[in-house]
């Protein structure tokens, strides 16, 4: 989790440096997860609510002409998922709470789809996300070394509950957006996954 002081003086320092229109700053969330999951200590006693607020106190430091988004993360140790939630319905509760805590732009949220689900229980939640319509929403449903149609069949669990209406925020990648099947990385980066043709 990024300490409010000692993350601000290094963003600012960033922020200083870089022009802010070459720049984007994306925060990663494995500690966050880690502790909503109860796999991590917390210190403060509203678990939920004190993410947040250390969340978007973080972002407010990013100038709204930078680009800001998070990875939310289920963690890993080397290669294994730490913490694996039942459905996605705290990374849409947390997603949620940025989109209408936040007073910039949120320009993207990653969000993961386990290695061993494809099933549409687990996407289930998806239907709930209210992101501006400036969010882009990347699924990151391609994992490394996996076959082609595990990678099809967790696409197709979460395709149906995306919104159709363009202002909804949502963008599924389309098939020619850089994904090679048998390849576990995007030739269009930051775009974490996309389906296979």
């Amino acid at each position: 989790m990024p300490s409010s002081s000692g993350s601000s003086r290094e963003l600012e320092r960033i922020v200083e440096a870089i022009p802010h229109d070459q720049l984007a700053i994306q925060w990663d969330t494995n500690v966050e997860f880690g502790m909503l999951e109860g796999d991590l200590p917390v210190w403060f006693s509203d678990v939920a609510t004190g993410i947040l607020e250390r969340l978007a106190r973080i972002s407010r430091v990013v100038p709204p002409e930078v680009e800001l988004g998070f990875h939310f993360c289920l963690g890993h140790d080397e290669q294994t998922e730490r913490h694996v939630p039942t459905d996605a319905a705290r990374m849409v509760e947390v997603a949620n709470g940025l989109a209408a805590a936040l007073e910039r732009p949120l320009n993207w949220i990653h969000l993961p789809l386990p290695h061993d689900r494809t099933d549409t229980a687990f996407v289930a939640p998806l239907r709930d996300l209210r992101l501006h319509s400036e969010t882009e929403l990347y699924l990151g449903a391609v994992h490394a070394g996996e076959p082609a149609e595990a990678t099809r069949a967790r696409i197709a669990s979460a395709s149906p509950r995306a919104p159709s209406q363009p202002s909804s925020g949502w963008r599924l990648p389309a098939a020619g957006d850089g994904f090679r099947p048998g390849s576990s990385r995007s030739s269009s980066p930051p775009m974490p996954s996309s389906p296979v043709p």
